[in-house]
This record gives structure tokens, sequence and C-alpha cells, in this order.
């Protein structure tokens, strides 16, 4: 079951599942800068992408640099052709990786969050 939250501030709305409480001020920064874009441009609000676990992308990138002191990206390889996307630790390719736009607005990742988490580890690992 899904429950949207509307804080005061009109940016910050907040989709969750019903067992997973979440503020717009866990988000950091970017949650913000995002939001203010979307409102800019498409009027809605901004909905963070997801891997295939439901697990937010930001939150395990964001962890992840953390952690490991490293850059973490997910680009596009074609714009043009859509859905297979690169992760990239350092400007070194890791992995590819399909995404789609779920109905709801946001997009998802098609590799859960453990294996995306594994895969980042393994990479940072075998370069040392």
């Amino acid at each position: 079951m899904t429950n949207t939250r509307k804080s005061k501030r009109a940016d910050t709305n907040i989709s969750s599942n019903s067992d997973m409480v979440i503020t717009a001020n866990e988000f950091g920064p970017w949650w913000h800068e995002c939001a203010l874009l979307f409102r800019e441009h498409y009027k809605r609000p901004y909905r963070p992408p997801r891997f295939s676990d439901n697990i937010l992308v930001p939150v395990i990138i964001n962890s992840l640099q953390i952690d490991l002191g490293v850059t973490i990206l997910i680009r596009v390889i074609n714009p043009q052709k859509g859905s297979l996307w690169e992760i990239i630790v350092d400007d070194e390719l890791v992995e590819t990786v399909h995404r789609y736009r779920h109905e709801q607005g946001y997009s998802v990742y098609e590799i859960d969050s453990h294996t995306f988490s594994n895969k980042i580890k393994s990479h940072v690992s075998s370069r040392t």
C-alpha cells in the first residue's frame, strides 16, 4: 500500500511504502534541488529513481560514495534508444543496466540495491 504525505512545502512531497517512513530532510540537498527542477519544468512532485527492490537510488549512491570515496554515475548510453544505462565508478564502466519509467512517474533500474552495491564494492576493491 502506498502512502502519500504532503509537507507544507510543495517541493517536498514524498511517496513511500506504508512500512517505510521518510522525510525530505533525510535525503539532503539533492532532493530539494531535484524537487525544484521538477516543479519548474513539470509541475509535479519529484520522484527519485529506484532499484528493482524499490530502494531509492540516490540514497544508496550517496552512501557508497561516502563509504568508498568514489564518484558513482548512472548515465544513458544512447538517449535516442532509451533503456540501456551505464553504471560508472570514477570514469570506469562497471555494468550496464536497463531502466524503465514506472506508471507513477519514477524511473526503475532493473537491478536490486544489494546487487548494485556489491558490484560497486567489488569493482572498487579490484582496483586496489
